[in-house]
């Protein structure tokens, strides 16, 4: 999910990226929510990594010049 809204955004200023902020903010809650719901199966390490990360995934989903991975720019480093 987070990947396809990324492709719809990509190569776009940064100003259209953050625009789409509330599609990404939306897309993490889902997230957490499917997370909190498994963590009877185990996933509650999964759930605490993220929400102590919390501040990186939030700066990538409010950052409109920030994009999900860096595919990007190694592709550009690459012969």
């Amino acid at each position: 999910m987070f990947y396809a809204i990324e492709d719809r955004i990509r190569g776009l200023p940064a100003a259209h990226r953050a625009a789409g902020a509330a599609d990404r903010h939306q897309a993490v809650d889902r997230g957490i929510q499917t997370l909190a719901r498994c963590a009877k199966f185990g996933l509650g390490k999964a759930i605490r990594y993220t929400l102590n990360n919390w501040g990186g995934l939030t700066r990538l989903i409010d950052d409109g010049r920030i994009e999900i991975d860096a595919d990007t720019a190694e592709r550009s480093i690459k012969r």
